[in-house]
């Protein structure tokens, strides 16, 4: 009784190890096919996101999962994913910052500013001025091309290397000029470069800079013109 007893139990054990084998080489190649094709094409990709800001007096570099490099102004904030999906990578920025982006022929680089505007490349370098509340957005092509569009609206433009779109925020307008690069882009080495500009726009500078209020005591004051370079000063300098 013993020995058919354990008879049984091997062939029992045979034919589950047999069955096994067998069952694992069909479904093996399925579950591969569909872990490798079948569930990324219908199933949508996870997405993790990431947040940095940088503090009101500094400049934060912060490097993109696609080895694309972006600089953070004072008060500024990038929200991305962890990892770029295989048909799109698209960032949102509140603030300013200067995005060097690397080159891919099969994905466009999104910059979405307050669900506005977005910004889009293939791979090219510039810089997007666009603080919450303020009365235009900014963005300035280094080099390469960038297309600028109002979301929600009609208003598109392509810009060229040295070119400037602004736009309103409150009819949508876009308007296109010539700018000064190095004036417009120094704040990412650490400088602050004014040339010509209004003392009204260079105290609002120096408020995000230095986190302080500064307030005219003559309204006049505002329209005062300056040109000049700040590295290592102090607000009281």
């Amino acid at each position: 009784d013993k020995m058919y007893r354990r008879i049984v139990f091997h062939e029992k054990s045979s034919r589950f190890l047999i069955f096994a084998r067998n069952a694992a080489a069909i479904l093996l190649p399925i579950l591969l096919l569909w872990h490798l094709v079948i569930s990324p094409a219908i199933l949508p990709e996870k997405i993790i996101y990431a947040e940095v800001s940088s503090s009101s007096s500094g400049v934060t570099k912060v490097q993109l999962p696609d080895g694309s490099q972006v600089w953070l102004n004072a008060s500024s904030k990038l929200t991305y994913p962890q990892k770029f999906t295989k048909k799109a990578r698209v960032v949102k920025l509140d603030g300013e910052g200067y995005f060097s982006v690397s080159a891919d022929k099969n994905r466009r680089f999104d910059v979405i500013i307050d669900n506005q505007m977005r910004v889009s490349a293939y791979g090219t370098e510039f810089n997007i001025t666009a603080y919450p509340q303020t009365k235009t957005f900014r963005v300035l092509l280094a080099q390469g091309n960038v297309d600028v569009e109002v979301l929600n609206t009609q208003q598109t433009a392509q810009l060229k290397p040295g070119q400037e779109a602004v736009i309103s925020t409150s009819n949508s307008e876009i308007k296109i000029s010539a700018a000064d690069m190095y004036t417009q882009t120094a704040w990412k080495d650490g400088k602050m470069v004014f040339y010509r500009e209004k003392l009204e726009t260079i105290t609002q500078k120096l408020s995000k800079r230095f986190d302080v209020q500064i307030d005219f005591a003559e309204p006049h004051l505002k329209e005062q013109i300056y040109t000049g370079t700040f590295t290592t000063e102090g607000i009281t300098e």
